[in-house]
């Protein structure tokens, strides 16, 4: 009897136990860990709801507490669209390792937002429905924290940004037409999406090497920017990031970015060679889409696939030679260049899709492989320039 009686009693603390470990696991959550700008590493917040702020994947994704003024718990890596827009919170205090910041949306109450070092990336017009929000101004800017939010006279032809801002937010810049140059001082880690779109007039800017983000749309209009230092540090030359500057001459692409995405090159027209770093692993589509004036692009040692339509319309392009590491070429992606005369291809391209060379009237192609791959298109070679199979380089 005593001899079952302690079996049960076994069986119950298993259970208790696996009763227990269970609960704290909902608690708890899985383990996961973030870094700020490369420093050191800290946990981010399991999902949950804390306080009615609710947690998903690090990032705070809604509100529905009553209290007016929140304070953020640690742990979060981000704040996503509209969290707080129509109610009645006053202020909010974003913790240390947040690094984005999306838009609070209609927050008319809101008078106060603490923003940490950690944050790179601010939404255009993050803030442009808080009626009543407090900013500091400086110049010709307005401020919060660190972070400069928005420009106060867009008219302007000269603008100086305060010694220690830490990023710029979306769209700051966007419009100014009348803007020609502008230094960005050392300290600053991140430049917001469409930060200077549309500024005709800007001529040159000054860069940090502090920087490691820059968004999509960037320099996107800027029709006379000339030239620009990217700094090493920045992982990739986003979508449409210099599209239709039609006058950059020169742009030198640093060793840690990884990928060149869609347009982000469109129509710079005198922009005459590239040199792609072996960190480059991505061309995406129209990357260089009609860049008219380039003659010249070097492949790097990473680079795996060339995107759909990547050099379409590249004029002057005479000869590429396509790097060992590509594994693919998209469809169109050296259609009307028709100056090309000689590309060669490895071996270890294994598809090529349709067009590719459509209309390169007068190119050559060697090629390593001694027949075509099952993995090239019928129509890789539409146009049927001729090949010479087996071509092992001079």
């Amino acid at each position: 009897m005593k001899r079952n009686l302690v079996i049960v009693l076994i069986v119950l603390l298993a259970l208790i136990l696996t009763v227990f470990t269970a609960c704290d696991k909902d608690v708890k959550g899985e383990e996961q860990t973030n870094n700020v700008d490369g420093g050191t590493a800290f946990e981010v917040l399991p999902d949950g709801i804390y306080d009615g702020i609710e947690v998903s994947d690090g990032k705070v994704c809604s509100y529905s507490g009553t209290a007016t003024d929140v304070v953020i718990p640690k742990g979060v890596t981000g704040i996503e669209s509209n969290v707080f827009s129509d109610t009645d919170v006053t202020s909010v205090v974003i913790p240390d390792g947040v690094t984005y910041v999306d838009k609070f949306g209609s927050c008319k109450s809101l008078r106060s937002v603490t923003i940490p070092d950690s944050v790179t990336n601010i939404a255009q017009n993050a803030f442009s429905g808080c009626n009543v929000l407090e900013f500091a101004e400086y110049e010709n800017g307005k401020y919060i924290n660190n972070h400069l939010i928005s420009v106060i006279d867009k008219s302007a032809t000269r603008f100086k940004i305060k010694d220690g801002t830490m990023s710029i937010a979306g769209g700051v810049f966007s419009g100014c037409e009348n803007l020609t140059s502008l230094e960005i001082p050392d300290g600053v880690k991140g430049i917001g999406s469409r930060v200077f779109e549309n500024c005709t007039a800007l001529e040159t800017v000054r860069i940090p090497e502090t920087t490691i983000k820059i968004g999509n749309y960037a320099f996107d209009g800027c029709t006379s920017l000339k030239s620009v230092n990217l700094p090493e540090g920045i992982t990739v030359i986003g979508t449409r990031m210099f599209a239709l500057c039609e006058n950059l001459e020169s742009i030198t692409i640093p060793d840690t970015v990884t990928g060149i995405y869609d347009l982000a090159f469109l129509e710079c027209r005198k922009l005459t060679s590239v040199r792609i770093p072996d960190s480059v692993n991505t061309i995406s589509a129209r990357a260089f889409l009609r860049c008219s004036g380039l003659e010249e692009v070097q492949f790097g040692k990473g680079v795996e696939y060339v995107g759909e339509e990547a050099f379409m319309n590249c004029a002057l392009l005479t000869s590429v030679k396509i790097g060992e590491s590509v594994r693919g070429i998209g469809k169109y992606a050296f259609r009307y260049c028709y100056g090309l005369e000689r590309i060669e291809i490895p071996v270890s391209v294994t598809t090529i899709n349709s067009n590719a060379f459509e209309a390169c009237n007068n190119l050559t192609i060697y090629a390593e492989a001694t027949e075509q791959p099952s993995g090239w298109d019928v129509n890789w070679n539409y146009s049927g320039c001729p090949v010479n199979w087996g071509y092992k380089g001079e």
